[in-house]
């Protein structure tokens, strides 16, 4: 066997930590950036050889700019971070030549917020978001316009929930939200502040079974802080009347709920009614067989505090047979009073201008019977209030007046001996807007 001397076998040998591959890429500083920002980021390499040709790529999202070769093993470049770039781990790749080199999941992307419900965020109601900002090189523009509407805005991708901004510090934004009774989610939302873009996640809504409204059976329930959701639909046609009350007038300012279509929808919404005090809110509409609404209840008071019992109830009146008799304009008094008749009548009428009165007369056909009269707003369109006499004559007593609780009235008088005449007028709210023209509504007459 022949033997080598000791230096021709180190000759043969490799040596000891020699490489003649393309290296590596050893780190990214900073590991992190925020999307929707500029950034400039060095990448770092062992054993590399890279040059002006040298590419760099980051993935999705991300554009990268002119890159500054610091040394064969040190780049520096600027970034660009799409606000709607994939969050999360990027890995990173160096392109040299025909050498390709990647750390994976090197540089992460992160909203620049944090958002969250500062309330129940539920279906039907009313809600906030606190939106606080992480990037503090980039303060939130809290100035306002003349009209003292923050300039800085924001959207988000699902209209199922209506935002605004209420409050705006450097680092923070207090959003109200308007939730649709079918949302599932705000979508994403994008601030938009001194020209910086900024996303943040979206907030989930939670889903609430809306409590039914049973015709002739009190739904009685807690007000709640975000709006308590009730339903009802109508079992037949007719005038279908809802009135909301409660008798905790201590904690009661104001009662009021929102009438939304099948739609679900906050922008559909149909009329809102308020009463002060614990008073009744309510609502009188000609509805067919299976119409469908959403109740809101809020307490919208200054002073009042939700959390106190309140009750719906609802009737419907059945209008079959029924015809109405048409506002001739020159029924302003008692005995000028326009003839209905039957155990339900309905009269179309319109108030011309705030002195216009609208009088209409019927019989109660027997003894021992109530008058109960009903208006309705035409979805807000008119306020009314009812009077209610004791006959047909310029000089008839005066039986009961409507309280003007709300847009719609509901009053009804207390039992009549004599079936004999009398006369209803409807006459403008002392509420009724200035330059109050032209004002629709229905009354309907029930004999009870």
């Amino acid at each position: 066997m022949r033997a080598y001397p000791l230096f021709a076998l180190a000759l043969l040998l490799p040596a000891c930590g020699s490489d003649d591959g393309p290296g590596d890429v050893a780190g990214v500083f900073p590991e992190e950036a925020f999307l929707g920002r500029k950034v400039r980021v060095e990448v770092t390499g062992d054993a590399t050889s890279w040059n002006a040709n040298t590419t760099l790529n980051f993935g999705d999202g991300i554009t990268v700019g002119a890159i500054e070769v610091v040394s064969p093993s040190a780049l520096q470049v600027d970034l660009t971070i799409a606000a709607t770039a994939p969050g999360g781990a990027h890995d990173v790749t160096v392109t040299a030549g025909s050498d390709v080199l990647t750390l994976p999941g090197a540089f992460t992307l992160k909203a620049p917020l944090m958002v969250e419900a500062a309330s129940s965020f539920e279906q039907g109601g009313f809600g906030e978001i606190l939106i606080t900002n992480l990037d503090r090189l980039n303060p939130f523009d809290s100035s306002t316009n003349a009209n003292g509407d923050f300039l800085l805005t924001v959207d988000n991708a699902d209209s199922g929930v209506a935002l605004s901004v209420i409050d705006v510090t450097d680092n923070t934004i207090t959003l109200s939200a308007g939730i649709d009774v079918l949302a599932t989610t705000t979508g994403a939302l994008t601030i938009s502040s001194s020209g910086v873009v900024s996303p943040a996640d979206a907030v989930p809504v939670k889903a609430r079974t809306p409590q039914p409204i049973t015709v002739g059976t009190p739904a009685n329930f807690t007000m709640a802080a975000n709006g308590s959701l009730l339903e009802i639909t109508a079992a037949s046609a007719g005038m279908l009347h809802i009135e909301l009350t409660t008798t905790d007038t201590a904690n009661a300012d104001s009662p009021a709920f929102g009438l939304v279509p099948t739609s679900g929808k906050l922008d559909d919404v149909l009329i809102v009614h308020q009463n002060f005090g614990g008073r009744a809110a309510l609502d009188n509409r000609v509805v067919a067989a299976g119409d469908k609404f959403y109740l809101i209840a809020f307490e919208n008071g200054f002073f009042g505090a939700p959390g106190y019992q309140a009750k719906f109830e609802a009737r419907i009146v059945d209008l079959t047979g029924v015809t109405a008799v048409t506002d001739t304009g020159t029924n302003d008094t008692p005995n000028t009073a326009q003839v209905l008749s039957g155990v339900v009548a309905q009269f179309d009428g319109v108030l011309a201008n705030a002195n216009d009165k609208d009088c209409f007369k019927i019989n109660t056909g027997a003894a021992n019977k109530r008058i109960h009269v009903f208006t309705t707003d035409e979805n807000g369109a008119s306020d009314t209030v009812i009077e209610v006499f004791g006959n047909d004559t310029e000089l008839a007593p005066l039986l009961v007046t409507s309280d003007d609780a709300d847009f719609g009235e509901d009053v009804v008088t207390g039992v009549l001996a004599a079936p004999i005449l009398r006369s209803i007028c409807v006459k403008p709210s002392e509420f009724a807007p200035t330059g109050f023209t032209n004002a629709p509504y229905k009354a309907f007459v029930v004999i009870e």
